[in-house]
């Protein structure tokens, strides 16, 4: 059976790759994204846990490197992408109610909690369109998380690893495509590369999310020739980060391995020089961006007062204009009436505010504002409570036998946090699908505690 596994999984990318060239080739992606069908088709009737877990992270990897083909609205004014994962959701439900496996215990209130709010403040404000286009990812991540948690309870931790690490080769060898290419864009005086994808932001997503991955795996390899082949998808992974160019990516990498090196690294001393090797060569490619960064950081410092205040346009510019956008969406919240301050303006009112305050039509660039100015201080409640319910879920798994394991996570949930204050990764379902991962398989470490005794106030191997 195991081997009748693998090799139909090779099978499966043997025929995506190959599509995937002649699609390249001949700038028509139908025959790719056929196969991909046939294939998730099959393999969902037959129901093989290990191939659902691969399947819902390697489409969403593969859908989203051909959005020429999958982003434009088609059926029912939906995409191609959106159509696949309302299916897959509908998928996904079915079969947790055909196994009678619905449960919501922490995690899951905590993002029911987030659709409460957001349906409390979109029925008042009565804009339901965009109030199904938000909620719809946090539906997302809830029958995620629970369907990932109910059928990974089979599947061995370390293949679990393998998918999340493994599979983002397809987007690092896409985007070195575009590099041999030569097809970049500039932004503030460094090319960077998107491959076949929408934007360099989803290369370096998929790229973070591997990263720890391919650590706990090398962590637990024995084999000299193995370790050597995780140390060099880890380097390439991080080039590829890198040549993709967007500075929370590099954040929050940075900030995975500060805690990571803190806390999990055995080998404090060598991963430290590790670390500082990467950054001279971070800073040998792009050491002009990153002192300009330095130097708006400087600024704000030592003129806080002006650059904080809500009512004067100081400093607005700084942070790619984020300090701007901040003030506008905060100062329009603060001069809102009671009913607004608690409910907000309602789902995507950022957008409208936004394009008052600085004429553009965009994001916050903060998960914490946006929450407050579109739900309200019930809405920005609720996304706390959440953040704050996983990691104090996490730290209950703290003296399992691998908390390496944990570790990971929490490190990986910490850094999301961080960088939430300077972009929106709870907005992007390619974030959400590995965070819903990493929580779901969590669990995992209950099942080691067996093999575990109490001894006085620790824990201890017998």
């Amino acid at each position: 059976m195991e081997t009748c596994l693998k090799r139909n999984i090779y099978i499966f990318i043997f025929l995506v790759l190959l599509a995937q060239a002649v699609s390249i080739v001949r700038g028509n992606y139908l025959l790719s994204m056929l196969i991909l069908a046939i294939f998730i088709f099959a393999y969902m009737l037959q129901a093989k846990k290990t191939i659902l877990v691969f399947l819902i992270l390697f489409a969403r990897v593969f859908f989203d490197s051909m959005p020429t083909i999958t982003a434009p609205k088609s059926a029912f004014g939906l995409s191609f992408m959106e159509l696949y994962t309302v299916g897959l959701m509908i998928f996904m439900v079915i079969y947790l109610l055909t196994y009678r496996s619905i449960e919501l215990d922490p995690i899951s209130k905590g993002t029911v909690l987030i659709l409460f709010s957001l349906i409390l403040t979109g029925a008042y404000h009565g804009n339901i369109r965009d109030l199904i286009d938000i909620s719809s990812v946090w539906l997302y991540f809830l029958i995620t998380y629970s369907f990932i948690k109910y059928i990974s309870q089979d599947i061995p931790l370390e293949r679990c690893f393998k998918i999340i690490g493994l599979l983002s080769l397809y987007p690092c060898l896409n985007q070195l495509y575009s590099i041999g290419k030569g097809v970049g864009e500039m932004h503030l005086g460094f090319i960077r590369y998107a491959g076949t994808y929408i934007h360099p932001l989803v290369i370096g997503e998929y790229l973070f999310f591997a990263i720890p991955a391919i650590l706990y795996l090398l962590s637990k390899e024995n084999r000299p020739k193995i370790k050597f082949i995780y140390i060099a998808i880890i380097i390439l992974y991080h080039a590829g980060i890198l040549m993709a160019g967007y500075r929370t990516i590099w954040l929050a990498t940075t900030l995975f391995w500060f805690l990571y090196v803190l806390f999990i690294s055995q080998k404090k001393i060598l991963s430290v020089l590790l670390v500082l090797f990467g950054g001279i060569i971070i800073w040998s490619f792009a050491g002009k961006m990153l002192a300009a960064n330095l130097g708006q950081i400087e600024t704000m410092v030592d003129n806080w007062d002006a650059v904080t205040s809500l009512h004067t346009h100081t400093y607005d510019r700084l942070l790619s204009g984020r300090i701007g956008t901040w003030k506008g969406i905060l100062r329009t919240y603060v001069d809102s009436g009671f009913i607004e301050k608690v409910l907000g303006f309602g789902s995507n009112s950022i957008f409208n505010i936004t394009f008052r305050n600085v004429g553009a039509t965009v994001y916050a660039h903060n998960e914490y504002i946006s929450a407050l100015c579109e739900t309200g201080i019930l809405g920005l409640l609720c996304l706390l409570i959440w953040m704050f319910t996983i990691n104090y879920e996490i730290s209950k798994y703290r003296h399992c036998v691998d908390r390496q394991h944990v570790q990971i996570t929490q490190s990986i949930i910490l850094s999301l946090l961080i960088i939430a204050f300077g972009t929106m990764p709870f907005r992007h379902l390619s974030v959400i699908n590995y965070l819903a991962v990493y929580l779901a398989i969590l669990p995992q470490c209950t099942a080691m505690d067996s093999e575990v005794k109490l001894k006085g106030s620790k824990y201890v191997s017998p």
